[in-house]
């Protein structure tokens, strides 16, 4: 029907590549809300392009699939699926970079999503049975307008609040809620800031949406704790939209210092014993030794004891007791729990050692590896430290 009514002011494939492109829109848009608290913006003027090409792109793989016990002659067809699928990949990274290429939108607005949708089908059925221009079909138009306004004020109302990040000349050092993964934003009140991980990739990267969505715009400095998706996987997005004086991680995150380079920001390897100003926060790295090399990352990733006057803080990525073990420890207020709350038996020693009156655990609601465990909830429970979950409280901001 959108066709047919798209087909009296366009040319007919022109017409249904529009009309196939808004059904799947309208379609997936109650669901991408509900999944992902994202809709795309550009997806639907890509799909004019990217339909076509995908066509012939499964044709080919599927002749290459056919033709693989001749040999060689799979080659050809396969080269050319790939180099429409390269196609493909670049258009939706270009689409995907650009400004406001996404809204965040809340949950809540999925029925009135579903609603919209519903009355823009009934309206161009409406108008694909002798509907013409002159005289518009009046109940089609009314509810798609009514569905329309509800669904803007369903999006505006239920819309989450931007989050705060920072208090105006206080320290602080919030946890940012990325789901499962981690970032952790230090602030000192006066505007200076330094990101310790960037948590995983997204559309948009998670951390990238709360720092938009918090009014910053500027990170003096990154430091990238291990080459992990979890931990460093947004950090390309970010350098493409938030200004980042300098990226610092160890020698053994090469992947991190090159996504840097390659976006012209600044980079500096860093290793134990180094300490890091922003502002009137020190930033003081633990581990690793320069140049350790581990057959596990999480053995060497960056361990990071934040201070300030009346507030420390223990970041230590994904090293766990075992690394801590080898850590010199001083009290704290607050530890960010290494790995996003794994079992780690000797957790309880950590705690010992640090005495902490909070325990931060940075974790992805319904996350496939069963993080946090619940021995490390039991461990932190019996050592009377209060805890904090990113899944259940979001982002959690700690100050003096």
């Amino acid at each position: 029907s959108a066709a047919d009514v798209l087909e009296r002011y366009l040319p007919r494939r022109l017409a249904e590549l529009l009309a196939t492109s808004l059904g799947a829109g309208l379609a997936t848009a109650p669901i991408l809300a509900v999944h992902f608290g994202h809709l795309s913006l550009v997806g639907f003027a890509l799909n004019v392009v990217a339909v076509p090409l995908a066509a012939p792109v499964v044709v080919l793989a599927l002749v290459a699939l056919a033709a693989e016990p001749l040999g060689p002659l799979a080659r050809a067809p396969a080269e050319l699926a790939g180099l429409g699928a390269d196609a493909l990949l670049l258009g939706a990274r270009i689409a995907a970079s650009a400004p406001a290429a996404s809204v965040t939108v809340p949950r809540a607005s999925a029925a009135a999503l579903a609603v919209l949708a519903a009355a823009v089908w009934a309206a161009f059925a409406a108008m694909g049975r002798g509907w013409r221009p002159a005289r518009p079909p009046r109940r089609a138009v009314v509810a798609c307008a009514l569905a329309g306004s509800a669904a803007v004020g369903a999006v505006w109302w239920f819309r989450p609040p931007a989050p705060v990040l920072e208090r105006p000349a206080v320290v602080s050092v919030a946890i940012l809620d990325v789901g499962q993964g981690q970032s952790v934003l230090v602030s000192d009140g006066s505007g200076a800031r330094a990101l310790v991980d960037v948590g995983p990739a997204g559309a948009p990267a998670p951390a990238l949406d709360l720092l938009r969505r918090a009014g910053i715009g500027r990170v003096d400095q990154v430091l990238i704790s291990h080459d992990a998706a979890d931990h460093s996987g947004g950090l390309r997005q970010l350098l493409g939209e938030i200004e980042v004086g300098e990226v610092r991680a160890p020698t053994s995150a090469p992947e991190a210092l090159a996504v840097a380079r390659s976006r012209g920001v600044p980079t500096r390897s860093v290793a134990q014993g180094q300490a890091l100003r922003v502002g009137r926060v020190e930033l003081v790295v633990l581990w690793p030794p320069p140049g350790l090399e581990a057959q596990d990352p999480n053995d060497t990733s960056l361990v990071v004891e934040v201070g300030a006057p009346g507030l420390r803080v223990l970041v230590p990525g994904d090293a766990e007791s075992p690394v801590l073990e080898r850590v010199s420890l001083s009290a704290a207020d607050a530890l960010v729990v290494a790995h996003h709350g794994s079992a780690d038996d000797g957790l309880g020693s950590v705690l010992d050692r640090l005495r902490p009156r909070l325990a931060v655990i940075s974790v992805g609601s319904g996350n496939r590896h069963g993080h946090p465990a619940p021995s490390t909830i039991r461990t932190i429970e019996s050592a009377g430290v209060s805890l904090a979950r990113t899944d259940a409280d979001g982002s959690v901001l700690l100050t003096p």
